[in-house]
């Protein structure tokens, strides 16, 4: 699994090139260029629906596991 990008579409029904040569490790995970190569995702791509900055993530990440852990709490007192 891929993100879908204009290399990747191009890849996608060509029988011809060798797919495993348009990978560019340093030009997508290191740089971000995505067009540089072939982005690999996995299973969880499927579940992104949008993009979201970093600080929203973690805020929303720290606040659900303080709310996580006062339900503990309130649990096991």
């Amino acid at each position: 699994r891929a993100l879908r990008t204009e290399r990747t579409n191009d890849l996608e029904f060509d029988v011809e090139s060798n797919a495993m040569a348009a990978f560019n490790v340093d030009g997508v995970y290191t740089n971000g260029d995505l067009e540089s190569g072939i982005a690999l995702t996995g299973q969880v791509a499927g579940r992104i629906d949008r993009i979201r900055p970093v600080a929203d993530i973690i805020d929303e990440t720290a606040s659900d596991c303080l709310t996580v852990l006062a339900q503990l709490a309130d649990t096991y007192r």
